[in-house]
């Protein structure tokens, strides 16, 4: 089971005009994780969830149409107003003795593991190259035993709760300082 430690946003945040009805595309050049003390290793694949995470987010509030995931270093695909660029890390903390003590008691002995999310998005008008950039943290922690399996169509509940925040959060930094408003022809 997995709860969110994030507190939910009071009210969800109003769906700009300009980007609303737009499909955007995005990408994850960097991100790392960790887990525990090992060093951290670049892995896209979870940078690449937690950017579809947070694009899931959005559509679902209505504040997009749609989103692209563009490779690293392709060009832009498509034709989109805003591109997007999220990079950032996850660190994973868990005791090592409660893992060893979960597995020798045939996982019915839970233990935990808090999850660390430092997300940094950049968003490009693609007509003018005016840049926006936001960063979120997040928190949440799961728990895993054997007992916790009649839960697991709720198993991921608690982190889609703490991801949506945390895209809320993300939106309402970025158009706080600027983007997504009227489009102006330059």
């Amino acid at each position: 089971m997995t709860f969110a430690q994030s507190p939910p946003s009071a009210a969800p945040p109003a769906a700009s005009a300009e980007l609303a009805p737009s499909a955007v595309a995005y990408r994850v050049p960097a991100f790392t994780f960790q887990d525990n003390d090992d060093p951290a290793k670049t892995s896209h694949v979870d940078g690449e969830l937690l950017a579809q995470e947070i694009t899931d987010a959005w559509q679902a509030r209505g504040l997009i149409d749609k989103a692209e995931l563009a490779q690293p270093d392709a060009p832009w695909p498509g034709d989109h107003f805003y591109a997007f660029s999220f990079s950032g890390s996850q660190r994973n903390e868990s005791g090592f003795w409660s893992q060893g003590f979960n597995t020798l008691t045939l996982f019915l002995l839970p233990y935990s593991v808090s999850h660390h999310y430092e997300i940094v998005c950049v968003v490009q008008e693609v007509l003018t190259g005016r840049e926006y950039t936001a960063t979120v943290r997040a928190n949440d922690t799961t728990w895993v035993t054997l007992p916790f399996l009649f839960a697991l169509p709720f198993y991921e509940h608690g982190h889609q709760k703490e991801m949506a925040a945390a895209a809320d959060r993300l939106y309402e930094a970025l158009a706080a300082q600027g983007a997504f408003g009227a489009r102006s022809p330059d």
